[in-house]
């Protein structure tokens, strides 16, 4: 039992470096500067430079990736480039609306899941059976970014039903905070109804 549980730990150990070394990878092939994007548009080559030796940049990949893990590992998740603060500190700020979302998201696809199974063990056969069923099958093969893309282009531009971006805490607007939770937490719930 062991050395089942040994060997699970190092199998997931080696898909995490594995993932790691090809998103870090895949970072460095995208066009553009980092060090370049953090700075003004009107910085000069030696800021850029300078701030590329800061952020060590100009070391070799196997170099860069090292000191990035060591980071990662010590719970240093670096600096965003676009909003120029800590990582951390990002994902402090969005994690309870992530919670939320995901919170609602799972209550209703329980809700709804379980109200469907019932209906369609009800009404074996029929219409409502084969129609659940097949919205079932959907919502399991339809790619729930595709749904998201579908939904914002519908209900956001289209309709104009729905804003498309943006969250305010239901403590402080209600029918806003509901309008804006409608799609995401509906999307998130499709694959745990079907």
């Amino acid at each position: 039992m062991f050395e089942y549980v040994l060997r699970r730990l190092l199998q997931t150990v080696a898909v995490l470096l594995i993932v790691t070394i090809i998103s870090f990878l895949l970072l460095h092939l995208t066009p553009g500067d980092p060090a370049a994007a953090m700075l003004d548009t009107g910085a000069s080559r030696e800021q850029i430079d300078a701030l590329r030796k800061e952020l060590g940049l100009d070391r070799p990949l196997p170099f860069q990736y090292a000191h990035w893990l060591s980071r990662v590992l010590h719970g240093d998740l670096g600096t965003s480039i676009m909003y120029r603060d800590p990582m951390a500190d990002i994902f402090a700020a969005r994690l309870p609306i992530t919670l939320t979302l995901s919170a609602t998201a799972f209550v209703l696809s329980t809700i709804l899941g379980i109200a469907a199974g019932i209906i369609c063990a009800i009404r074996r056969g029929g219409l409502v059976d084969q129609l659940v069923s097949l919205c079932a099958n959907l919502g399991i093969a339809v790619p729930v970014f595709w749904l998201g893309i579908l939904g914002i282009y519908v209900f956001g531009f289209r309709l104009t039903w729905l804003p498309i971006e943006g969250w305010v805490s239901p403590f402080e607007d209600l029918t806003q905070s509901i309008k804006q939770s409608i799609m995401p937490v509906i999307l998130l719930a499709v694959p745990g109804i079907a």
